[in-house]
This record gives structure tokens, sequence and C-alpha cells, in this order.
């Protein structure tokens, strides 16, 4: 404690030498001594200079051992924030790299106001270390974040990661992806995971492909049945055909999940089909059991006697058990081919009951020819004129502009799936 009054006077060398046996040589101090004492006069002897990385290791040692996060934010949080803009590679990867040291210090108000501002340029650096390190400690930040800021900005980064150079990052980024989720809202999920995880798997590196199956497995609740059914499958079957292994094999597990949950929404269906049945079989019967219409008779004497026939109980359930009959034909066949049948066989037995059949529709044509061409004659022979002769159409106009071989209609510029996602780079 006595060397730390001074530390602020001692050279470079000296000064590192101090920082790296701090953490030995606090093991035994309080909480309250390291931080009313011991970690002033650490960011005092660094305030004016270069802060090198062991002073850093060092000071963010102390950090861990913290408790007071109103202490943190007035004291070290300033000096994190200023220090994410240096221009030291090995400050700025401490700092993001040992971000588990102090993310229980960080409070939501201060990352979406001070920490996260100066973090979004590590999406961005030259150093790929810098951009795959920076994806990592996000799956620590990100579940503190505000939504709005997670749906707007953090996810525009990450689609601009999803085509990085480096398959590494690619993988990582989809990764955080899906480990972050949850923290999206159900709405943004349906939008934009389908579209971001099937998007890498023609990746042409198999862990960015296998990331993406992974993580389509992972986040499957967010899937509706038509979804699954005409984007997913379609999308996802040929992988199982990859020649990596390990990406063929991902592909079938996760296609074994979608098909299960489509066997439960057909489970689903089929009860609603049953349902309809035996609603429309009721209906049926309630119509079949219905009294039978009064007719009035006339009497002998000139007057009207109301009378009704009531249908006997036998010719009552004759009818309803023929309706229910007629009602299953339309589901079920008998012959087990699929089409029906009965409409058409009783078409062609009525025709042949009535005596016409087809063979009346060819006497009506022929008779109807017939009186056709002898009123024409009949006409012609009575007037004696000679027939006007008939005008000649002019043959159609040539287009002025002729069309050349080749060409094509020019189609429409129609938004894929993909442009959905690609939607937040423009945004």
């Amino acid at each position: 404690v006595v060397f730390l009054e001074s530390l602020i006077l001692k050279d470079e060398p000296e000064r590192n030498r101090f920082f790296r046996g701090l953490k030995q040589a606090t093991r035994s101090l309080p909480g309250f001594v390291i931080q009313r004492k011991v970690l002033p006069g650490c960011l005092a002897a660094v305030e004016f200079g270069n802060v090198s990385s062991s002073a850093l290791e060092a000071i963010l040692d102390l950090v861990e051992n913290t408790r007071d996060e109103q202490f943190f934010e007035a004291s070290i949080l300033p000096f994190i924030v200023k220090l994410l803009s240096s221009q030291d590679f090995f400050v700025r990867m401490m700092l993001i790299s040992s971000i588990h040291k102090y993310i229980r210090l960080l409070s939501s108000s201060a990352i979406e106001s001070k920490f996260y501002p100066g973090l979004q340029s590590y999406f961005k650096d030259a150093d790929p270390r810098i951009r795959d390190q920076t994806i990592k400690c996000m799956s620590l930040v990100a579940p503190k974040m505000n939504q709005k800021t997670l749906n707007s900005s953090l996810l525009q980064h990450l689609a601009q990661l999803q085509r990085d150079p480096e398959a590494a990052i690619r993988t990582n980024t989809t990764v955080l992806i899906s480990k972050i989720s949850t923290h999206l809202g159900e709405a943004s999920c349906k939008r934009i995971l389908l579209n971001a995880f099937t998007r890498v798997l023609n990746d042409p590196a198999p862990s960015v492909r296998n990331a993406g199956i992974l993580a389509l497995k992972e986040t499957a609740q967010y899937y509706s049945e038509e979804d699954i059914a005409k984007r997913l499958i379609p999308t996802l079957a040929p992988c199982v055909t990859d020649p990596d292994p390990s990406v063929s094999v991902s592909s079938f597990q996760c296609l074994q999940t979608n098909f299960d949950k489509l066997k439960d929404y057909l489970k689903q269906r089929e009860k609603e089909l049953a349902e309809m049945r035996a609603q429309q079989a009721q209906a049926q019967a309630q119509k079949a059991q219905s009294p039978a219409p009064t007719h009035a008779i006339a009497s002998s004497s000139g007057g009207a006697v109301g009378t009704s026939y009531a249908r006997p109980a036998a010719e009552q359930q004759g009818a309803l058990n023929a309706m229910a009959l007629e009602s299953a034909d339309i589901f079920d066949n008998d012959d087990g081919d699929g089409w029906d049948d009965d409409g058409l066989d009783d078409l062609i037995q009525d025709d042949g009951a009535d005596g016409g059949g087809l063979s009346s529709l060819d006497d009506t044509v022929n008779q109807q020819m017939s009186e056709l061409m002898k009123d024409g004659a009949g006409a012609g022979a009575g007037a004696g004129a000679p027939m006007r002769p008939k005008k000649h159409l002019a043959p159609p106009r040539p287009s002025k502009k002729p069309m050349r071989l080749g060409a094509t209609k020019r189609q429409s510029k129609v938004k894929s799936d993909d442009d959905a996602w690609g939607d937040l780079l423009n945004s």
C-alpha cells in the first residue's frame, strides 16, 4: 500500500512488475481496502499514461472482487469506456475477453448509453480476432440490452458478420443469433430466424452449415407447421446428402424433429375431420326425423278436409339409414380407388330409365340441323335475287415493333425470403 502511493512516480518496468504481483498480494486484503485504497491508486497511476496489458489485467482482477455497483459505475466504468477507443490491440482484446469479470456490475442503462456505443466499432474491426471475440462477449451483454436495440442495431451487425470472410466468425455469428433468440421477442423470431439460419445452409464451410442446422433445431418452437412444410423441409432435405458426415447427421435429426411436429399437427387435423363428419351425420339425422308436411285433400262435397300423413316408424328408420350410408360414401368409397362413382352411376341409370339416354341428344341435334338446312334452301329460292358478294377482311397490319428472336418477358423483381433478413442491412 505504501508503494502504491508513489506508483505514479515509478517508471514503466517497475510499475509493470508491481501490477503482475498485485493479484497475489491483495488476496489477504479485505474488500473495502481494495475498493477504497488499491483500485483508486491503480486508476490514478494509469490515468495520464499508456495502460499496459499487465496493468489492465490487474485492475480487472480487482474489479472482479468488487460488489458495489455504484462505485463501479462512478469510478471504473468511465475508465473502461475510455479504453474501448484505444488503438492497442492487447488492451481492446483484454477488455472484451475479460467481460465476465465485470458484466454483473453493468446495469442495462449503462450498457445502452455508455458501453455498447463504444463497442459497436468492434464488429467492423480490421483484426478478425477482435471481431470474433466481440461476438462471443455479446452473449453476455445482449441479455441486459433493450429489445429495440437488439432487433435494430445488433441484428444489423450480425447480418453483416454472416458474410464475413472468416468461416469461424460466420459460425459464431449463427451460434450467437441462436443464443440470444429468447431475448428478441416472439414476433422478431418468427420473422427473422428462419431466414437467418437457412441462408447459411449453402455456405462452403461445413462448420457454418452445421451451426445453421443446429440453430434451426434449437429454435424449432418459433416455426409454424406451414413454415416447416413449405420452407424449412425443402431447404433442409438436400443437406442429408451433404459430403460432410456431421452435416448429414445433424440435418437428418433436425428433419426428424420437424416431422414429429407435423405428425402431431396431423393428429389434430384428423380429430377435426372426425368432428366434422359427426356434425354432418347429426344434421342429416335431424333432417330425417323431422315431421312430414300436411296435405289438404278435397272431399266429395267440394270442401277441403285437412289430413296429416305421418311416416311410419319403420319408414323413418329406413330413410335415416339410407342417408347415413350416403354420407359415408362421400368420404369412404367401397371400391377403395378414391373416386366418387355413385353420382355418375345414378345419372346414367336415370337416363336409361327415362328411355332417352344419350341417343335422345343425338336425335335432337340431327333434327335441328335438318330444319336449319331446309330454312336456308327455302329462303334462297323464294328471294330469287343473287347473293351479295362477301366482303373480305383486310390482312392485319404488321406491328411497328417486330418481335426479336430470343426475346423474353421481363420478370418483375420479387423479394425472396433471404431479402427479409437482408433488409436489416439497409434499415
